[in-house]
């Protein structure tokens, strides 16, 4: 089973923001702390990481075959590609 987080990315504080998603596009994080993101950056954990053990979210960008592609293009894949989509997540580094 794979980990529930959310990302998120706060205007206020110019970073990123992990944790748990409230109704109000706020993320709270493992201190208790809330912030305010915008909802057009949220994405949840995939359960994937990268070469480099980076975890990867709904809306990374993601490289194979001289291809970009995001995680819910790679979900839209069938067959051999997307076997090798599942590749790529694991062995790339994300951007």
């Amino acid at each position: 089973m794979r980990e529930i987080l959310f990302r998120g990315y706060s205007k206020n504080e110019e970073k990123w923001v992990y944790g748990c998603l409230t109704l109000n596009y706020t993320i709270i994080d493992k201190c208790g702390d809330e912030w305010q993101v915008e909802p057009s950056s949220i994405g949840q954990y995939t359960g994937y990481r990268d070469i480099d053990g980076n975890k990867i979210f709904e809306g990374d960008v993601l490289y194979l075959d001289g291809s970009y592609f995001t995680i819910e293009d790679m979900r839209a894949m069938s067959g051999d590609k997307a076997a090798r989509a599942t590749i790529a997540a694991h062995n790339y580094k994300v951007d």
